[in-house]
């Protein structure tokens, strides 16, 4: 999987829009489109954000069932 495909995955699986999700995690959303596009690439701090935000969806939708 590459990297833009995996940003997008964790974008469109919070059920967040963009804005929602770059306010979330402190960046803007038009970097989100620069990562879901491929043409830049999220600092550590930004993709460690993203990663723990799908995490919080996942882990309230397991505990919605």
């Amino acid at each position: 999987m590459k990297h833009r495909e995996l940003i997008c995955k964790l974008v469109t699986s919070s059920g967040l829009s963009i804005n929602e999700v770059a306010s979330k995690i402190g960046s803007s959303p038009k970097s989100i489109y620069k990562w879901m596009n491929g043409s830049s690439l999220p600092n550590c701090k930004h993709l460690l954000a993203l990663l723990d935000m799908a995490y919080e969806c996942e882990k309230s939708t397991f505990l919605q069932k």
